[in-house]
């Protein structure tokens, strides 16, 4: 199962002096808080809530939660100018932080998304674009394919595989990321299609780009494919599964035919099962043919 990765980390922290000038730089209301009261006794400002994220102290990891408690408007007027700030940090930071903003209210959302555009829009740090292209796949808005598009031909690895975090599932969104399947570095190419197998589409064109799949080198990648033709219950499925899984033993393959749910399956998994090692691997076998078993019994 694949699980994104937030941005990186870097190793060095910022120093006390670095984090109170950005503290100073907030707008007032961060620091005083909505409408200028005072903060109650022990309550921490928004500026130092930010000043906190932008420091590696594990032991104060519950900052950026207590931002998203905070008024999301006061916290959006405090994090806007640190997407143009001078250090990376402080950019990268803000871009996580804005994505995390615990608000469906579609307004909002959209000035969130225009702070990032906005920033996106001049930004060249490949750690800061990474952020800023993650953080836009926690929005759906139309402006955002256009957005990330000129970033698919980016020659780093790390700003394409955000790209495809990025990207939406609409139709626009769809074809960038059957562009990227094809991407010459194998983690983007098998982000991208467990992106298309999980995306709520079935064209042509997003099966095409299943099949093409079939014949990449990696495996990871052909499971990935071979799973979105599953969940389309695409016919050609049957026989691109049975040569995987004649071929070699692959967990993704199993998936797929346990979404295919294709009792016609089921000599080629007792077949794999009679001769892989391991408790493991016997018993995702044996899961798998249960889920085709009980199709054949229905």
């Amino acid at each position: 199962m694949k699980y994104r990765l937030g941005a990186p980390r870097r190793n060095a922290n910022l120093s006390q002096g670095r984090l109170l000038a950005v503290a100073a730089a907030l707008p007032h209301d961060a620091v005083m808080g909505v409408g200028g009261h005072v903060r109650g006794l022990g309550e921490r400002s928004i500026a130092e809530l930010i000043a906190a994220t932008l420091s590696d102290d594990e032991s104060d990891e519950g900052a950026e939660q207590e931002l998203g408690s905070r008024d999301p408007e006061a916290v959006l007027r405090a994090l806007a100018p640190l997407t143009r700030a001078p250090g990376e940090r402080e950019r990268a930071r803000a871009a996580d932080v804005l994505a995390k903003l615990g608000t469906s209210d579609a307004a909002f959302r959209t000035r969130c998304v225009d702070v990032i555009l906005a920033a996106l829009a001049l930004e060249k740090s490949v750690p800061v674009l990474w952020s800023m292209a993650c953080a836009l796949g926690h929005f759906e808005d139309p402006r955002i394919v256009d957005a990330l598009w000129p970033l698919q031909a980016h020659p780093s690895v790390t700003v394409r595989l955000a790209v495809v975090f990025g990207l939406p599932t609409s139709p626009d969104g769809v074809a960038a990321l059957i562009e990227r399947s094809k991407d010459s570095d194998v983690d983007v190419r098998s982000w991208a299609t467990f992106e298309l197998a999980a995306a709520p589409v079935d064209t042509e064109a997003v099966r095409e780009a299943f099949l093409a799949r079939l014949a990449d080198a990696d495996p990871e990648v052909r499971g990935e494919a071979l799973v979105g033709l599953a969940r389309r219950r695409d016919p050609r499925t049957r026989a691109a599964l049975e040569r995987e899984l004649a071929a070699s033993f692959d967990d993704l393959a199993l998936d797929a035919a346990c979404e295919l749910a294709d009792p016609a399956l089921l000599p080629c998994l007792r077949a794999l099962q009679s001769s892989v090692r391991g408790e493991a691997w016997s018993g995702a076998c044996s899961r798998a043919i249960e889920v085709l078993d009980s199709q054949v019994t229905r």
